[in-house]
């Protein structure tokens, strides 16, 4: 009687049919669009000055995290150590518009304005060793302290010296704050022993960060004071020059030395037992944590803003010398 019966009934079979289909496809299209990889961001690092062990680690450190991340990290930076140089890298960097700017301030002032005009285009903006005089201009500054570096070193050298004697601090350029910081740390950690006359500190000389400069006037110093006790060098290019004239004079392990940073040749001096100590930051985790804090920025993280991170020290000495962690953060 009803001869197309069975037909309507197939038909609205393959309707609900189709319409479970339709659902389906809409849901696994929500789901895969949930699921879109995460944008790729691009990063500029500069550096405070290229071909220095300090700055390729913190170099290392910030593209071992964008690999981690996906993230794709570009270094840049001047030959010099000059605000001059490094703004029009800055101006190059800010125009070509990364994601995000991670900046080794060369001067507090200087590159204040213009990382301010890098933040004002947009571009996530982070220090890193050296920072801007105003805050407000990055989201973070990734730093080792200067003044409990200088305390360890303070430390370091009156236990080797067995808190008496005449020390020597070779500094690098007057008026440098990450300088004043270590000097003033390092007078703290030499403890009661330099207030009360025990240690007794020679007149602070500087080298201009010239490392020939630096070992004349560690020449000098030996032959004015034949009974020198300790030197402290107050960076890189300061104690590398220690250490070389330390061991042309035949006196590594004689006058004790602390130098601060880890590059090769003050490792090597450690190895060698011509420094009791070398005082090292951890340039790697500087870079790092600086782009990690710019990718979760990017990512609509408010964590770090405001926020100065101390990234600590590894003080090495023969003890550990050859040790992983050693191997991690000395400079190369």
């Amino acid at each position: 009687m009803f001869p197309f019966r069975g037909a309507r009934r197939r038909l609205v079979t393959a309707a609900a049919g189709a319409a479970v289909i339709a659902v389906i496809a809409a849901v696994v299209s929500v789901t895969s669009g949930a699921a879109a990889p995460a944008k790729h961001y691009r990063m500029t690092l500069i550096v405070g000055v290229t071909n220095n062990p300090f700055y390729s680690s913190m170099s290392r450190g910030a593209k071992a995290e964008g690999a981690k991340l996906g993230v794709s990290v570009t270094v840049q930076g001047a030959t010099t150590w000059s605000p001059s140089a490094q703004t029009p890298i800055l101006d190059a960097a800010i125009a070509s518009h990364p994601n995000a700017i991670i900046l080794v301030a060369t001067d507090p002032k200087a590159m204040d304005l213009p990382l301010k005009q890098a933040k004002q285009a947009g571009i996530v903006t982070v220090t890193a060793d050296g920072d801007v005089q105003t805050p407000a201009n990055r989201i973070a500054f990734f730093v080792s302290s200067n003044y409990v570096g200088g305390v360890l070193a303070g430390k370091t050298l009156a236990s080797q010296i067995h808190g008496k004697g005449e020390v020597f601090v070779l500094m690098a350029i007057p008026g440098v704050p990450d300088g004043t910081q270590r000097l003033n740390g390092f007078k703290a950690g030499l403890g009661s022993a330099l207030k009360n006359g025990q240690i007794k500190l020679l007149p602070l000389q500087y080298s201009g960060e010239d490392q020939v400069k630096g070992s004349a006037i560690m020449e000098a110093v030996l032959r004015g004071h034949p009974n020198l006790a300790g030197v402290f060098a107050e960076d890189t290019i300061n104690a590398q020059a220690v250490a070389v004239t330390l061991k042309n004079a035949h006196l590594g392990g004689k006058v004790k030395a602390v130098g601060f940073d880890a590059s090769p040749l003050e490792v090597q001096a450690v190895k060698q037992g011509i420094f009791a100590a070398a005082i090292g930051q951890k340039p790697f985790d500087e870079g790092a944590d600086a782009v990690k804090a710019a990718y979760q920025t990017l990512n609509g993280s408010h964590a770090y803003h405001g926020q100065t991170i101390h990234t600590g020290f590894v003080i090495i000495t023969p003890k550990n010398v050859n040790s992983p962690m050693v191997q991690k953060y000395a400079y190369h």
